[in-house]
């Protein structure tokens, strides 16, 4: 049964981590601080880097909001199991942290529920970029998930 239940969420969370490390999300593993050199054609007149196209901001504004969804929505259950232990922390004797679980139980449900769908509602209107959805927690944080405090 425990090994199923491995299984079961590896093959739930792998999809996100994969997805985040291809687009190289803020908050991924494979994020750094630097913004990659971006590569612009320079004008021989002035000699200076031409400014992006109106094409070009768009197309990456549509990958961000794309990524963000795509996390959103194959990670956003994990909100179940981290609420909780958040909830957990906070409260301090017995009687409280049952209590806590209890409470962090169903904030996580709600949250859950709500990043998973938000993302999903994010990757489709992807081709919008000005319709953002606003997500709980602004969206499921993969530094809280992974644990790892390099990540930015």
């Amino acid at each position: 049964m425990k090994v199923l239940t491995l299984l079961l969420f590896l093959a739930l969370v792998s999809p996100a981590y994969v997805f985040a490390f291809t687009y190289n999300i803020p908050g991924s593993p494979s994020a750094s601080d630097e913004e990659p050199a971006e590569v612009r054609p320079i004008d021989p007149v002035t000699r200076k880097p031409k400014p992006p196209t109106k094409l070009q901001v768009y197309k990456k504004n549509v990958d961000k909001k794309f990524s963000f969804g795509m996390v959103n929505f194959l990670a956003g259950w994990t909100d179940i199991l981290s609420e909780p232990a958040e909830s957990m922390n906070k409260k301090t004797g017995k009687k409280n942290r049952s209590l806590a679980l209890l409470g962090g139980f169903g904030a996580g449900l709600i949250t859950a529920c709500t990043n998973t769908a938000g993302g999903f509602v994010n990757a489709l209107t992807a081709p919008i970029p000005q319709l953002r959805i606003p997500l709980p927690h602004n969206g499921v944080d993969l530094e809280r998930l992974t644990g790892s405090s390099t990540l930015h």
